[in-house]
């Protein structure tokens, strides 16, 4: 598989590039990389649809690549993605880290990422687990001085992919809803802000 690159040096180049105005009045614009924690398939038909809105860099990680023969690891090569060591290395000078892993796994994949994560930056949590797992990975991400936005896809994302109805819950679902539609959202609703 192709080497994994640490993100440390590039942190600095990333930390100027995040959302900023454009695209419109009043509308983000996804300027610098996203990162995909968990790289399955669900991590996968993000990557693609991302790529099509417009996303250049997406940076990824999974606890697989450990592995070169799993599958997320043979993954990489079809999908145009910069694999990292680490969560945390995926993470560091990204505004936007969308989480899709396992609901056993939230909770470890956000402690695993806020090492990394830039204040103030999005963690949009797409697992569907408990309210409690949900909670942890919330002060996790909240003691890193990251906005957690809860996500749930009301339907396969395999079927309708970025189209899939999403409801955002949270403090900052509202902050987050123009930019979810500018990453291909388009059917993203705030349904709770607490």
């Amino acid at each position: 598989g192709p080497a994994l690159r640490p993100a440390a040096h590039r942190a600095a180049a990333d930390a100027g590039r995040g959302l900023r105005a454009g695209g419109g009045p009043g509308r983000p614009s996804v300027s610098g990389p996203v990162a995909l924690i968990g790289f399955g398939e669900v991590g996968q038909i993000l990557a693609q649809d991302l790529r099509r809105a417009g996303v250049r860099r997406i940076r990824v990680w999974d606890t697989a690549f450990a592995a070169p023969d799993s599958g997320p690891s043979r993954a990489l090569a079809r999908h145009r993605v910069e694999a990292f060591a680490s969560a945390a290395e995926a993470a560091g000078g990204v505004r936007v880290v969308i989480s899709a892993v396992t609901a056993a796994q939230a909770a470890p994949a956000a402690a695993a990422t806020a090492a990394g994560l830039h204040p103030g930056a999005f963690f949009l949590d797409l697992n569907s687990c408990s309210p409690a797992r949900k909670r942890e990975a919330f002060d996790l991400v909240a003691r890193a001085a990251g906005r957690y936005v809860e996500a749930a896809l009301m339907s396969p994302i395999g079927t309708r992919r970025l189209d899939s109805p999403i409801l955002l819950g949270g403090p900052h679902a509202t902050d987050f809803l123009p930019h979810a539609r500018e990453l291909g959202f388009g059917r993203a609703t705030v349904f709770s802000r607490v």
